[in-house]
């Protein structure tokens, strides 16, 4: 048996050597990528979480303070109404959206929009869910998904609240929040720019968005990277997405990255 030169045993030796080493690198690279995945989905679903805690927020603050009105000693005299369109005015003036005074019948009694004494319309009942009479029949908050308002000749969002008197509902106090409030809201939001973030309202219409361009939800993204946390005092949801094109770019940066460290050690 012909001996083998020195340098092919060396060779084989080194070899045997750094094997183990190689394969626990490659492990190594292949956990950091998990790792990455695993907080790239944590990152969305606190995102969503967050956010949905921010609108409930938001929400609720406007409810408590329409219910002040509602409750309002001002409301059971259609004499001291003009006294309570200045206290509405004032809300809208901390809040940025109007108040809406209404009877049981729906009719408008006064709107912050128009000066007291103005002559307005029944409130609109839109197709599918509308929460006046739910709050009529309830005698709760609720929040409606997006109205066109008749008088503002905007799309809207309603945040109705009953006055209660004797256990029935007297009147109602609203406000009216423009679905364009929503966008900059959702516009101010700190997260990575090719993510999307959606605020959508009981029936999946977009009240507000945030996508990259030529963003498709149903083609770009895969069912365990999407985040649905709904509100809890509407019909609302935050949907946070990550795009495959997205968490696929990070991954094969970090796998170019360590590629090129295990070849750099090996060397």
């Amino acid at each position: 048996m012909k001996p083998r030169p020195l340098a092919s045993f060396l060779a084989r030796l080194i070899w045997l050597c750094i094997a183990p080493l190689l394969l626990l690198a490659v492990w190594l690279a292949w956990d950091n990528l998990r790792q990455q995945e695993a907080r790239h989905l944590r990152e969305g679903d606190n995102l969503a979480q967050n956010q949905a805690i921010a609108h409930d927020n938001f929400l609720n603050a406007r409810i408590g303070a329409l219910q002040v009105l509602a409750n309002s000693p001002l409301a059971d005299d259609p004499r001291r109404w003009p006294d309570l369109h200045a206290e509405a005015s004032n809300f809208a003036k901390s809040f940025g959206s109007h108040v809406i005074l209404a009877d049981s019948t729906r009719q408008m009694l006064f709107n912050t929009r128009l000066p007291f004494g103005a002559t307005l319309p029944r409130l609109p009942l839109p197709q599918g869910r509308s929460v006046v009479p739910l709050a009529l029949e309830t005698g709760e908050p609720q929040v409606s998904d997006i109205v066109f308002g008749p008088v503002a000749n905007v799309p809207l969002l309603a945040i109705v609240v009953p006055g209660l008197r004797d256990g029935k509902v007297a009147h109602l106090m609203l406000t009216t929040i423009e679905v364009a409030q929503m966008q900059q809201r959702l516009d101010q939001v700190a997260m990575p720019k090719d993510w999307s973030l959606a605020l959508q309202d009981g029936t999946g219409a977009d009240i507000a968005r945030r996508s990259p361009a030529g963003f498709d939800s149903r083609r770009d993204v895969d069912a365990d990277h999407r985040f649905v946390v709904p509100l809890a005092h509407s019909t609302w949801s935050v949907v946070v997405e990550i795009p495959r094109q997205s968490h696929q770019a990070a991954q094969l940066r970090s796998l170019l990255i360590l590629g090129g460290a295990i070849l750099l050690a090996t060397l």
